[in-house]
């Protein structure tokens, strides 16, 4: 996965904030989703995003690689990052 090149982002505190000049969108990620979003920037795959997240909240293993997959997802569709 990659970050699309149209996208820029800001980080403030622990929210990523991403603003696509092309859509003229801007979009607010959770906490949550900002550490997701900071690891695919750094090329980490899915199991490695999935031990974070497990060492950072106290949240069980299947709903943690769900909710991955679906900000993942959310983040596709939204034309932020792709294959």
């Amino acid at each position: 996965m990659r970050i699309n090149s149209n996208i820029v982002w800001r980080k403030i505190d622990d929210t990523i904030f991403i603003i696509d000049p092309l859509n003229e969108k801007i979009h607010e990620l959770n906490e949550t989703a900002s550490i997701i979003f900071e690891m695919i920037i750094k090329n980490k795959k899915i199991d490695e995003i999935e031990k974070k997240i497990l060492k950072e909240y106290d949240v069980d293993e299947k709903e943690c690689r769900k909710d991955i997959l679906d900000i993942i997802s959310e983040l596709k569709d939204k034309g932020v990052i792709s294959e």
